[in-house]
C-alpha cells in the first residue's frame, strides 16, 4: 500500500481500521510527521529551514512567502497545503 492510496481513502471519508493494510502507511506517515514537527519546534530554525521542513511534512513545495511561528502541530501532515494567499 502506498501514500496516494491512503490519501484517496481519507479524502473519500473512509475509516482506516487497525487491521487494514493502509493503517501501516498511516502510522508510518504520522511518525514521520512527529519527527519533522519535533525538529521544527525543538530549536530555532532559519526561515528557509522552516520551509524545507514544511515541504517534507506536506510532501509539497512551500513558497518563500510562507511563514510559520512555532509551535506547529500536525498529526499527519500530508493533508496540509501551504501557499500564497490569492487576493
Amino acid at each position: 500500500m502506498e501514500l496516494n492510496e491512503l490519501l484517496d481513502a481519507l479524502n473519500a471519508g473512509h475509516t482506516i481500521m487497525g487491521d487494514f493494510p493502509l493503517h501501516e502507511v498511516m502510522h508510518r506517515t504520522s511518525q514521520q510527521a512527529l519527527r519533522i514537527t519535533g525538529e521544527l519546534n525543538g530549536l530555532y530554525q532559519e526561515p528557509a529551514r522552516v520551509r524545507e521542513l514544511l515541504a517534507q511534512l506536506t510532501g509539497k513545495p512551500v513558497v518563500e512567502s510562507v511563514t510559520v511561528f512555532p509551535p506547529f502541530y500536525s498529526d499527519f501532515g500530508r493533508n496540509i497545503t501551504l501557499g500564497e494567499r490569492v487576493m
